[in-house]
């Protein structure tokens, strides 16, 4: 099985990331902020990571409430 994924009209890749049972959610969704951060500036010219969902905020929404 095979599928095209395209953003904003470009090419893309989708990459999920899932975390281990009984991490907090809260402090994943900060390193994967972190490290997505950090990696950003050593993608080739052109490419960039973008986050589509975010758990993290979720949860932070939720318990504002």
């Amino acid at each position: 099985m095979s599928y095209i994924v395209r953003s904003n009209g470009e090419d893309a890749i989708l990459l999920g990331v899932v975390m281990r049972a009984g991490e907090n959610g809260l402090e994943f969704g900060e390193r994967l902020r972190e490290f997505v951060s950090a990696e950003q500036g050593r993608l080739p010219l052109g490419m960039s990571i973008q986050t589509l969902t975010d758990q993290a905020e979720a949860i932070t929404q939720a318990v504002d409430l």
